[in-house]
């Protein structure tokens, strides 16, 4: 690759062109759309589990405690594109949703809901720590029964 001849004649003015905004600028928009919606809503989904999974790991079961401890150590240890793989073409590979589902009229469920699943999952384990720790910070002594 010449990178002469990509690169060389390039004036530091023209270094940050923007001018391919004016034709890409709405894909741009509409991606940064998708991109919130999806993030929300998984996020949205992921807090209960969470919550869930916080709770377990602080359970004095051992079992209990072992399960969650796993979940959450898969999930933060193996890559999220991995995740998104095997949950799109695994899980919804054997399930199908129908093509012609559009949630908002514009945004194909059948990409939508496992990407939302994936990062669910994924988020759960995450934010199941955040709350362990949080819970854990609190001060267990009655510190509001000196001022009664």
């Amino acid at each position: 690759m010449d990178w002469e001849g990509i690169f060389g004649n390039l004036s530091p003015a023209s270094f940050f062109n923007f001018s391919f905004l004016g034709e890409y600028g709405t894909y741009i928009l509409q991606a940064v759309g998708y991109t919130l919606l999806l993030a929300v809503c998984s996020v949205l989904l992921a807090v209960i589990p969470a919550l869930l999974l916080a709770i377990m790991r602080l359970s004095k079961n051992k079992l209990v405690k072992g399960i969650s401890g796993a979940y959450i150590a898969i999930f933060r240890s193996t890559p999220l594109l991995v995740q998104l793989s095997i949950i799109y073409f695994g899980l919804f590979g054997a399930v199908r949703i129908p093509n012609s589902w559009q949630l908002f009229g514009f945004i194909p469920m059948s990409r939508f809901i496992p990407g939302v699943v994936a990062l669910a999952l994924n988020s759960s384990a995450y934010v199941a720590e955040i709350f362990r720790g949080g819970i854990l910070a609190v001060d267990i002594s009655p510190v509001w029964w000196r001022w009664r």
